[in-house]
């Protein structure tokens, strides 16, 4: 699997697209507002200090390889995520998220 790491001057991103969240059985709700998402939400700009490394230790936990290329960007470039939205999360309810049966909510901790 290859991931793009952007970073300008001030901070960095690991780029992944929804597949690739998917492969590693994770959504974007497992990811903090500090990372970014396109419009479509199906590429996704993981923050360099806890979301990016959250995403490779899954990603080593299940034995998946990949391999990382650098691109610096500056700061106005169109590619630089911070043009992006941040991820938005969605609202769990008491009973957790009702997009899952109560077996995933209550393995992922939801209820």
């Amino acid at each position: 699997m290859n991931i793009v790491f952007i970073s300008d001057d001030g901070h960095g991103w690991g780029i992944v697209s929804a597949e690739q969240i998917k492969a590693a059985r994770m959504t974007p709700e497992d990811f903090s507002s500090f990372s970014y998402e396109t419009p479509n939400r199906e590429i996704f700009a993981l923050e360099e200090d806890c979301d990016f490394p959250k995403y490779l230790n899954k990603l080593d936990s299940m034995g998946i390889k990949y391999e990382i290329t650098d691109r610096h960007v500056d700061y106005a470039h169109r590619d630089n995520p911070r043009s992006w939205h941040r991820i938005s999360r969605m609202q769990t309810f008491d009973g957790g998220d009702p997009r899952l049966t109560e077996k995933q909510n209550r393995e992922l901790g939801y209820i």
